[in-house]
């Protein structure tokens, strides 16, 4: 069965592929998504054998990944703030954990953010030497 030509590019995935991906992303694995989509695991393994479901696929996990990248980033501030809190706890373990916790968070967005402006260059770089080809 073809499906028609409104599927965000996957127009060639059958009713049932269609069917299946949101199960087999919101799994904790393709075993449970197979069962939830009620389909076998060889039926999933043939799918993943065509290219286009495999895109479709990956395009669904990505949106899903997405999704929850979302969901973290507006819970990032109620999270500095809960850490922020806890360091004025009256137990120093909790003291201890809630600032080691800052101090790695601190330290690894610097490290992003250097490694961003160091490929920004980078990339500013290749583009000059191909427009001097």
């Amino acid at each position: 069965m073809m499906a028609n030509s409104s599927n965000n590019g996957h127009e060639e995935l059958t009713h049932r592929q269609r069917r299946a991906l949101p199960c087999l992303v919101s799994a904790p694995s393709y075993e449970r998504g197979c069962k939830l989509a009620g389909i076998g695991r060889r039926t999933l393994t043939g799918w993943l054998g065509q290219a286009t479901f495999r895109r479709a696929l990956r395009d669904a996990e990505g949106s899903a990944y997405r999704a929850a990248l979302a969901e973290v980033e507006r819970g990032m501030s109620k999270a500095a703030r809960t850490l922020r809190h806890l360091l004025r706890s009256e137990n120093e373990g909790i003291r201890l954990r809630a600032a080691a916790e800052m101090l790695g968070v601190a330290f690894k967005a610097r490290e992003v953010g250097a490694i961003e402006d160091r490929l920004r260059e980078i990339e500013a770089k290749l583009k000059i030497t191909e427009t001097e080809k």
